[in-house]
Parts: structure tokens; C-alpha cells; sequence
């Protein structure tokens, strides 16, 4: 239902520019807590430890301490994410903890999370990305519906898109360097890509980008893109 009520904010009758860069600013928001959160627990900051173990420690706060409670800590944070997952099997599965053997499915207590930095997601949308997003929006707004627009955050670049799909995207944008680029799909499939100086210049191709989604709604054909 929240994602829902999100959605009607774009919709025509109530379309409302201000009320569209608030969330942006609160999506930007809740991104950044969550890497925070990522970061956290793969190599939790002395602070938030101590932040936690005052609770349970009544000593002085030495670094060996410290150090100490750090350990402590990431198991704490492994033991409770497993155990979250533990009771969403359970629920979802209707197993009766009483007698695990009415149930071929393995024991939920040997279910356990990886928390390898490097398969944490560390993809941030920046300020500028959710902005040509809008952009890029506010511009289809007369041609297509606009929950239909979404897009799509990648490592490389920062994707609009039709109906969440790769496969019908508007445009690709890239946005996090000193040279900014806007890429589209020729008739052959190929990426075309274009420099900005600004996110303003976004509006030259509005044409392109309206031809480009009107294109892409009507046709059941979907193009095939590939990863650059």
C-alpha cells in the first residue's frame, strides 16, 4: 500500500513539482541509512559498538574493550538476522517448531546470512540521478502513465525504463563522473551516447525521449539491450 500511495503523488491530478522533489529527497534518504546500516554490519564503527555495549558494560570504554565487544557484536548482528529469517520460514513453511520431522524442509537453524563486504550491495542513487529522473518523468507525463516509468540503479549507469524491464528502456544516464553522458538505443539496438554539461540539457531531447517511450509502450516486440 505505501508504494501505491507513492505512485499517486505522480499521478496527473495531483502532480505536484514540490511535492516530487520531497520524495526524491526522502528516497535519497532512506538509500543512504541503508548503506549505513550494510556498512555497519560488516565492520561496525567503535561508536556504534559503544553505543550498544554501554548498555551491558559498565567499565571504561578502553580500545581493548572496545575491540573486545566488536566481536561480540558481529555475532550478535549474524545470530539475529539468522534467527529473523529463521521465524520468516517458519511462518511461511507452517512448521510446528514442536516436531520439525512433519516437514522435509531443512532445519531453519542451519540457514545462515553471508555478510561478505563484497557481495553487499553498495549501489548509491545520487541526488543527481533521482533529479533526471523526475526530469525525464515530469517530460513522459502526456504520453504514458506514470507509474509505468521507472528506473533502474546499476554500478555503470542509471536506467529509465518502462514497467521496471531493461529490455524497454527509455534512456541510460551517467551522472557520477566529471564527464556526464545521456545514451539511447539506435534502430540497430546500439547505445548512442551523448555528453551534458547539466542535467537542464536533459530537456533538448525531450522529443527523442517521448518518441522513444511512446515507441516502446505500443510495441509488444521488446528490444534487446545489453550490459555496457
Amino acid at each position: 500500500m505505501e508504494s501505491i500511495n507513492e505512485l499517486k503523488k505522480f499521478s496527473r491530478e495531483v502532480f505536484n513539482p514540490d511535492e516530487m522533489a520531497s520524495c526524491a529527497r526522502q528516497l535519497l534518504y532512506k538509500k543512504e541509512i541503508n548503506r549505513l546500516i550494510s556498512e555497519q554490519f560488516i565492520n561496525p564503527s567503535p561508536d556504534f559498538v559503544k553505543l550498544f555495549a554501554g548498555q551491558v558494560y559498565k567499565g571504561h570504554m578502553v580500545a581493548s574493550v572496545v575491540e573486545k565487544f566488536t566481536e561480540i557484536f558481529k555475532g550478535c548482528l549474524k545470530d539475529y538476522i539468522n534467527e529473523r529469517i529463521n521465524e520468516k520460514i517458519r511462518s511461511a513453511m507452517d512448521i510446528d517448531i514442536s516436531d520439525p520431522t512433519k516437514t522435509d524442509v531443512p532445519d531453519p537453524a542451519k540457514v545462515t546470512i553471508n555478510l561478505n563486504p563484497e557481495v553487499i550491495d553498495t549501489i548509491v542513487t545520487t541526488a543527481d540521478e533521482m533529479e533526471s529522473f523526475y526530469i525525464i518523468k515530469s517530460m513522459l507525463r502526456d504520453v504514458i502513465e506514470l507509474p509505468r516509468i521507472q528506473y533502474r540503479d546499476t554500478k555503470n549507469y542509471f536506467g529509465v525504463n518502462i514497467d521496471g524491464k531493461a529490455s524497454k528502456t527509455i534512456c541510460r544516464l551517467w551522472l557520477n563522473s566529471e564527464k556526464k553522458y545521456i545514451g539511447f538505443l539506435d534502430i540497430n539496438n546500439k547505445e548512442v551516447k551523448t555528453p551534458i554539461n547539466s542535467l537542464d540539457e536533459i530537456y533538448k531531447f525531450a522529443k527523442i525521449l517521448k518518441d522513444r517511450a511512446i515507441f516502446l509502450a505500443k510495441n509488444k516486440i521488446e528490444a534487446e539491450v545489453t550490459e555496457q
